[in-house]
């Protein structure tokens, strides 16, 4: 029984991965930000690849499940259609989807009423994803160009739409921005998860 959900998770995540918009550029610098941490220097290499595991699984299946729910609402191509969500930026020109401001697990539920994304997703906004997620559950990636892309936009929480162009310039002026973004840290951020994925995919096949 443990091995068949062990192949059904992998099939799960092989097949977020293959998605344009699985946000793989977040969850680099999601392992980039950890590696920083004084509490991930302390686990053995066996416990961080377990970690990364989880990570990346979370993230998958969640991403799934919120594709899923976009396209019985119709909304999935809405979402990524890019001409438009560049249109909208006219009014919102400081923004240049780093996704720096989607840099947390969680946040407060704070929803419009209009905003029609199931209760248990408003509490996981809440909750965040668990244990070793850096970025907001809703966070995707618009076609692997490392541009950040929300999966709810449309209904997305007030502390979402407050987040001004003062908050943003805050937060580009960072510099721990400027370290998970650098060349060097996601190069080896990316080595690490590939061979990870790699010898998960190994086990598999086994």
């Amino acid at each position: 029984m443990r091995l068949a959900h062990r192949s059904s998770s992998w099939r799960k995540v092989r097949f977020a991965l293959r998605d344009n918009h699985f946000p793989f550029s977040y969850v680099l610098r999601n392992l980039v930000i950890l590696k920083g941490e004084p509490a991930w220097q302390k686990l053995s290499s066996r416990r961080k690849a377990i970690v990364m595991r989880s990570v990346l699984e979370k993230r998958a299946h969640f991403f799934l499940r919120v594709r899923e729910w976009l396209k019985k609402k119709g909304g999935y191509q809405a979402i990524l259609n890019f001409s438009a969500f560049s249109r909208e930026r006219t009014t919102l020109s400081y923004c240049i989807h780093c996704g720096g401001c989607c840099e947390t697990p969680s946040g407060f539920p704070d929803f419009p009423s209009e905003s029609v994304i199931p209760q248990e997703w408003k509490n996981l906004f809440s909750e965040g994803l668990g244990k070793g997620h850096r970025f907001c559950p809703f966070l995707w990636e618009y076609g692997k160009t490392g541009m950040s892309l929300c999966a709810i936009h449309p209904w997305r929480p007030n502390p979402c739409r407050v987040f001004g162009e003062e908050d943003c310039n805050f937060v580009l002026e960072d510099s721990n921005l400027a370290h998970v973004t650098h060349g060097r840290q996601i190069q080896e951020a990316s080595e690490t998860l590939l061979k990870m994925i790699r010898a998960w995919a190994v086990s598999q096949n086994a």
